[in-house]
């Protein structure tokens, strides 16, 4: 004979208290653990890594750090225009990036400005003064 459906009955067999606080223990301690592994775990075994590394790799720096003892070459000045009517020019060029460029002009300390990443400078507003065919720049 087949069965009936009875809507009162039910599926599942009602959990019984010391049970249900097992399953809620279980769970946190899954979490606690997880959290633990995420925010303590991972770091140290990073941590133990670099470590082990530096013991192995002896005393030689990762980076080398040594001071640049090397003069950098003379800067490469871009083309100077042949005659202007203004009173001022800009002079740019390209040296060893981060060099201090000085523009001496007419034999005196003129400027001084720090080639960029690239190499790149300019000096911007160079007057010449008002000499004839007297102004050179070194």
């Amino acid at each position: 004979m087949p069965r009936q459906y009875n809507p009162q009955r039910k599926r599942y067999p009602k959990r019984s208290q010391p049970e249900v606080k097992k399953l809620i223990t279980t769970f946190g301690i899954l979490i606690a653990t997880s959290l633990l592994v995420l925010f303590v775990g991972i770091p140290l075994i990073a941590k133990m890594g670099g470590f082990i590394a530096k013991i192995f790799q002896g005393d030689e720096p990762i980076i080398n750090t040594k001071k640049d003892t090397i003069a950098p070459q003379a800067p490469y000045l871009e083309s100077l225009p042949q005659g202007t009517n203004e009173p001022v020019i800009k002079v740019k060029g390209l040296a060893e990036p981060g060099s201090k460029v000085t523009l001496i002009l007419n034999g005196k300390r003129s400027k001084d400005v720090l080639a960029d990443g690239e190499g790149s400078f300019e000096f911007e507003y160079v007057a010449f003064g008002l000499t004839y065919a007297m102004g050179y720049i070194k």
